[in-house]
């Protein structure tokens, strides 16, 4: 009987509302609401334009990027070490043979000869 409580046990209050979808203060439909942000200093909320979103997004890529470059490095470094695929593979949270596929040698594109006729 996994939902019976434990003799003594008082549960907490159910933080998410009957459909999971959020916090209950979160409206229906609305999956998550982000705390306001608040312009430095003052107790106004700071209005979020899409530069600002634009800005974040580019951010999040650059950091992305970041760290894909880092785990390249460490796959190599761990190939030159002889690790097999499915060490890497595990290591990084994917089969050896997806990390394999994604971090392993690129084929070099065919090369069409010239006719000769």
């Amino acid at each position: 009987m996994p939902n019976t409580p434990r003799p003594g046990h008082t549960p907490r209050e159910k933080r998410w509302d009957s459909e999971n979808r959020g916090p209950k203060s979160t409206p229906p439909g609305v999956l998550y609401r982000p705390r306001e942000r608040r312009a430095p200093g003052t107790g106004a909320p700071q209005p979020l334009t899409r530069g600002k979103v634009r800005e974040q997004l580019d951010q999040a890529l650059r950091a992305r990027e970041r760290a894909e470059g880092r785990i390249r490095l460490g796959v190599m470094r761990g190939r030159d070490l002889g690790m097999s695929w499915a060490e890497i593979g595990r290591a990084i949270g994917m089969t050896g043979q997806g990390a394999g596929k994604r971090y392993g040698a690129k084929p070099s594109p065919k090369v069409q000869s010239p006719d000769c006729d």
